[in-house]
């Protein structure tokens, strides 16, 4: 416990940014790596209209995930400052609390999820010849929400002790569970969508008992202990209160998602949701290693809040927008110049292949600035600052897509979605820009470190 506490506590930044991100951004590598290899089996096992299934019952497995990261996005940050401040007591109550949410509401996901699957779909965007696959996918992976939202939430609790290595390799064996069930379910026993899913139920069922069996071992710093499970609204409020910003992120993300499928079916078909759901698996394959590195921000910058060391804050905070600004512009570079070939992965549909190209390299055209706005979000969620982390959760995709998108698509129909995220992009970029200057501002102020941070010696 000591050895990871000092971790957190002295070892360079770069090198501790690092140290904790690298695992992060290999499992969150690999999980994209596996959505990318999925939807290649689909698109060629079982045909385009599968693939717009998917993408269609996307958004409401956003909305399962939005609930986890309530839970886990919220207590870890509550986890590593209580470490931070040497309460290891309270870190546990934290902990017994995460646990009884989480499996409360992923039972009452589940059962909605399974009754309400058919309206639900056609709410959000599935027509006649979409409908049955998206119902048959949906519903047998609510079968596996519980395993699915403990993986989740446990994720971030594991990484806030400074163990990323674990959740890493819990990550890696799923998704590679995850691909050969794929394989031998589609292609070997012809049980189409309903076999994508079992693969994926399957694979939840193993990283949610693998992260789970970490606590009820000897490695671990928290401990699960019986009496602490007994709700205490305080603790409550305050997972909510950090969390709800990564609910809000996710959610909004969601109902853009809804829209732009429904956008999608009335200005291309078919066709152009099945383009947007390849787009979004490409997206996810270049964001998640961002995802990662603001992973391994989060548990340093909370635990030296917490501890009152804010130069090592800032830092952790500076290097991070710097890392995930390099990763985005090499991303950018990659698709621009493959775009073509990349969708071709996936099918050979000429007709997707054209609307997938096109828009991916619209899309991607300002993805370099997409690098602050990731860690902005994170940067307030470690530092328990929760309306600010509310409103930069939302204000990419609910606040400025959706707008931008329904205005924009009135007047060039299916490049206008296109075109939306471009805008996006920019508006998003100058707020965040706004809102990062100012909280370095507010943390030196407070801590009364002047403007040259670097030279100050921090006192508790």
């Amino acid at each position: 416990m000591k050895s990871r506490e000092i971790l957190l506590a002295e070892a360079p930044i770069n090198k501790l940014l690092w140290k904790l991100s690298l695992p992060a951004m290999v499992g969150m590598f690999v999980i994209a790596f596996y959505n990318i290899v999925d939807t290649i089996f689909i698109g060629r096992g079982i045909g385009v209209d599968a693939i717009a299934g998917i993408a269609v019952f996307f958004p409401l497995y956003m909305i399962v995930m939005a609930f986890s990261m309530i839970f886990g996005i919220g207590g870890s940050s509550l986890i590593s400052r209580k470490l931070g401040e040497r309460k290891k007591e309270e870190a546990e109550n934290i902990l017994a609390h995460i646990i009884l949410l989480v499996f409360s509401s992923s039972i009452i996901i589940t059962i909605i999820g399974i009754l309400f699957i058919e309206p639900i779909m056609k709410i959000f965007g599935a027509n006649n010849e979409i409908l049955p696959l998206a119902v048959e996918y949906g519903r047998t992976i609510f079968f596996g929400v519980v395993f699915f939202s403990f993986s989740i939430a446990l994720s971030n609790i594991i990484r806030a002790e400074g163990e990323a290595k674990r959740v890493m390799f819990s990550m890696i064996i799923a998704s590679l569970i995850n691909i050969v069930f794929d394989y031998l379910f589609i292609f070997k026993f012809n049980l189409g969508l309903k076999g994508a899913a079992l693969a994926t139920v399957i694979s939840n069922i193993f990283s949610g008992v693998f992260l789970f069996s970490f606590y009820l071992s000897k490695k671990s710093i928290l401990k699960i202990k019986f009496h602490n499970f007994k709700i205490n609204t305080k603790y409550v409020k305050e997972i909510f209160g950090i969390g709800i910003s990564s609910f809000a992120r996710q959610a909004s993300g969601s109902f853009s998602a809804v829209i732009i499928n429904n956008l999608l079916g009335l200005y291309g078909a078919s066709i152009a949701i099945a383009a947007y759901g390849i787009i979004q698996r490409l997206v996810a394959f270049v964001a998640m290693p961002i995802f990662g590195i603001v992973q391994g921000m989060q548990p340093i910058v909370g635990f030296n809040y917490g501890a009152g060391d804010i130069k090592r804050v800032i830092k952790t905070i500076k290097s991070s927008i710097f890392y995930s600004t390099v990763l985005a512009s090499f991303a950018f570079i990659i698709f621009l110049l493959f775009s073509h070939q990349m969708i071709m992965i996936f099918s050979s549909d000429p007709e997707l292949i054209e609307i997938g190209d096109r828009a991916l390299k619209i899309i991607f055209l300002l993805f370099p600035l997409a690098g602050l706005q990731m860690v902005s979000s994170g940067m307030y969620q470690a530092l328990g600052r929760t309306k600010p982390a509310f409103f930069i959760s939302i204000l990419r995709q609910f606040l400025v897509l959706i707008p931008a998108i329904l205005i924009l698509s009135r007047f060039f129909a299916l490049d206008g979605i296109w075109f939306g995220f471009l805008v996006t992009e920019i508006i998003s970029f100058i707020i965040c820009f706004y809102f990062y200057k100012r909280e370095m501002n507010l943390i030196k102020n407070r801590f009364e470190l002047g403007d040259n941070v670097e030279n100050v010696k921090v006192s508790v």
